[in-house]
């Protein structure tokens, strides 16, 4: 019976009874609950005190239950089955095995700290290369303000003593309510655990440290680097970055050759935010990392630095395999912008992937080092007509303001009201928008409403673009093929002569993707029968009425594959999303869908691709939406 008195347990609110209001209020009185009272109230059932006594867990199952509320309580121990349930409902959770099993292969989810679970799994295998890193529980919530009359949690010397507890769970929950004191002592009580037993104990006392803001155990935190587990690693590399001070560039440099590649990759971005120059070699040898992704970071990392040392070793870069290595890597040499910064750049203007070659092109045009004249004056008297040919568009684009031509005037039969001619009605409502395994940039995938509104049916057509612009030229039987080569600026100017406008990015989503989340616009696997990319073999554009099938829950056909589609936003992040990508900072235009050019089944409609307002291409094009009077 001694076992059972000194067991520790949860406390699980199942229902608030006749008057949630008096129930609330209680709990105002309590200290050391996992949420607010109104957050506790509004997600019943949920539990709301995790590792307490019994003697206060009955104590407080007590009052809730003389509030007509209904508890019940989750004992950690094994040996709780012979206690007496004293009148309350109670079930007994054997805590974790010590010993961590062979047998999960995914890491956790994260712990929010309105409902938290009756018992943690036990912790994941010790690598799994696949995995994401692994997040410690987070620590408690608000607490109320007003004098408590109930104290849950436990004193700081019970939580020391905790520590040593046999069972890994309830030491981790010692870590993370220490993690509430801020007194030195204790945490060198926490970095202490830093060698315990159990993987997840550590990684929890490194985010508990790192929280802290405190350099105290930052020897501490930078031995765990080298830790055998490889989300602990993971997890002190974060703790180091959180650290302000010039110590952490040795320990970070050390796990730039972790063998995981995503601590790697984490190392090699917090390197680039110290803005160090003793960083600049270990980065330089990040470029010739076996992962694309780790050496995509490495050039970001480089370009934060704008490091001339480090020009050459980009250079070199623009030959790298994958596409998104070699168009960071000319993002770098952009913010870098010496002589041969300049020379590596032109040099990548014939590169085989459009968006390496029209970034490299955008940056030639932003750079303001007057070396840069000289080198494009002799590039463009080059035998290489293509480098001559992009050399004088680059000359011709530095100094010259374009006047916007003379439109015809708008003609009012193409202004039909109800409904819109060849246009389509999408309702109001929410959809989800983004893609949780996407790109970075496509995350957080998050419910977005909008208003109803009409979009194209199709992507404009050489005919239809003619009207407005009678200079138009088009091969003879492409009248219903979309129009390419048209500007971010001519699209929208076409758009308001017919009193529509160009879709935001979400209504174009929602548009493509419907409310049930499909990934394309028939459903959530790529058929490349209903689209027009590099899968179809067509290897030219086509008509925008030649793949029915590939309508999307609206009728809006032609949406994926054929061209890549302007649309009225400007590329940045969306709400919460933690990607730095210095692409983020330019002007750039979103643009939605899959050309012809691309392969389709790489990508969905959730996919943002961008480009500069005045790019011109033979596989971009356009559609209007019009707002519902």
């Amino acid at each position: 019976m001694e076992k059972v008195k000194n067991a520790r347990c949860d406390i699980e609110l199942i229902a608030t009874g006749s008057n949630a209001h008096h129930v609330e209020r209680f709990l105002h009185q309590v200290q050391g609950l996992n949420a607010p009272p109104h957050d506790i109230v509004a997600a019943c059932p949920c539990v709301i005190a995790t590792d307490i006594s019994t003697k206060m867990a009955q104590k407080l199952a007590h009052y809730l239950e003389k509030l007509d509320a209904s508890v019940l309580l989750h004992v950690h121990s094994a040996d709780a089955d012979n206690a007496s349930n004293n009148g309350h409902n109670s079930t007994v959770e054997e805590a974790p095995a010590e010993n961590e099993p062979d047998s999960s292969t995914n890491l956790p989810a994260k712990i929010e700290p309105t409902v938290m679970p009756a018992s943690l799994p036990s912790p994941p295998p010790a690598e799994n290369h696949d995995a994401m890193p692994y997040h410690p529980p987070q620590q408690a919530g608000s607490r109320a303000t007003s004098p408590p009359a109930i104290h849950l949690k436990r004193s700081v010397g019970e939580l020391t003593h905790a520590l040593q507890d046999k069972d890994w769970t309830v030491r981790e929950h010692a870590v993370i309510e220490l993690g509430n004191v801020p007194s030195a002592g204790v945490m060198r009580q926490i970095a202490h655990t830093l060698k315990d037993d159990v993987w997840r104990v550590r990684c929890t006392a490194l985010h508990v440290l790192s929280l802290a803001g405190s350099d105290l155990a930052l020897r501490d935190i930078a031995r765990c680097v080298e830790d055998d587990v490889w989300h602990v690693r993971y997890q002190a590399v974060e703790a180091l970055g959180r650290i302000e001070s010039d110590k952490v560039v040795k320990p970070l440099l050390h796990a730039l050759n972790d063998d995981n590649w995503q601590v790697r990759r984490r190392a090699v971005q917090l390197l680039g935010a110290t803005q160090s120059k003793r960083v600049t070699a270990g980065l330089i040898n990040c470029l010739k990392d076996e992962v694309w992704s780790v050496r995509e970071r490495a050039a970001e990392a480089l370009a934060r630095l704008k490091s001339e040392k480090a020009v050459k070793a980009l250079a070199a870069c623009l030959r790298d395999s994958h596409w998104r290595v070699r168009s960071m890597v000319v993002t770098a040499l952009k913010e870098i912008g010496s002589s041969y910064a300049i020379e590596a750049l032109v040099a990548v203007l014939s590169d085989e992937h459009w968006m390496v070659h029209w970034k490299a092109a955008h940056a030639l045009g932003r750079i303001s080092d007057p070396a840069i004249l000289p080198i494009l004056t002799q590039l463009a008297r080059e035998n290489s007509p293509l480098l001559g040919e992009v050399a004088h568009d680059v000359l011709r684009s530095l100094d010259i303001v374009i006047e916007p031509r003379p439109h015809a005037q708008p003609r009012l039969t193409y202004r039909s009201e109800t409904p819109p001619d060849n246009m389509r009605y999408i309702p109001a409502g929410e959809f989800l928008m983004g893609d949780p395994e996407g790109p970075d940039d496509a995350q957080p995938a998050q419910h977005v409403f909008l208003a109803e509104f009409f979009i194209d049916r199709y992507p404009v057509t050489n005919r239809q673009y003619a009207l407005f612009d009678p200079g138009h030229q088009y091969a003879e039987g492409k009248d219903l093929f979309p129009v390419v080569n048209i500007t971010w600026e001519d699209a929208q100017a076409y758009a308001v002569w017919l009193g529509k406008r160009l879709p935001s990015e979400a209504e174009w989503e929602k548009a493509a993707r419907g409310e049930d989340a499909r990934l394309y616009p028939w459903g959530d696997e790529f058929d490349s029968s209903r689209c027009n990319t590099e899968e179809s073999g067509n290897r030219t554009l086509t008509a925008v009425n030649h793949y029915p099938s590939g309508e999307s829950p609206y009728k809006v056909a032609d949406l994926f594959g054929n061209v890549l589609e302007w649309t009225s936003d400007y590329y940045g992040p969306y709400a919460g999303n933690q990607d730095a990508t210095p692409d983020f900072q330019e002007d750039f235009i979103v643009l939605r869908g899959s050309p012809w050019i691309h392969q389709g089944h790489r990508v969905n409609c959730a996919t943002r691709s961008y480009a500069p307002a005045d790019n011109m291409s033979n596989f971009i094009g356009f559609r209007c939406v019009k707002d519902v009077e």
